[in-house]
């Protein structure tokens, strides 16, 4: 992975405004309508975060249809980030291939 991953946080607003560790907020619920805005990173790095990972698979699902390619989920969510610089992390991220 190279550089700094883009972080999509797709926890709840109430979720995300208890703890967060940055990137953009945009609610499981809410991404299909708000796919334009994330438009200009469809061939970026991206690193999808919610609490226990598994909402991270439904919109990882939802950016590969899309047409995104390079879509992560960060195993375990955001209950097992640990407090350190997310260049450290790249071993915790994860493409998992849909089933």
């Amino acid at each position: 992975m190279e550089g700094t991953p883009f972080i999509l946080d797709i926890r709840e607003n109430h979720e995300y405004e208890t703890y967060n560790v940055g990137g953009l907020n945009i609610p499981l619920s809410d991404l299909p309508t708000r796919l334009n805005e994330l438009e200009q990173l469809k061939n970026k790095e991206i690193v999808i975060l919610c609490q226990s990972g598994t909402r991270s698979q439904l919109a990882r699902d939802i950016l590969e249809d899309e047409n995104f390619t390079k879509v992560n989920i960060f195993v375990g969510g955001i209950i097992n980030w640990p407090k350190q610089d997310i260049n450290e992390l790249v071993p915790s991220f994860q493409h998992s291939k849909r089933i």
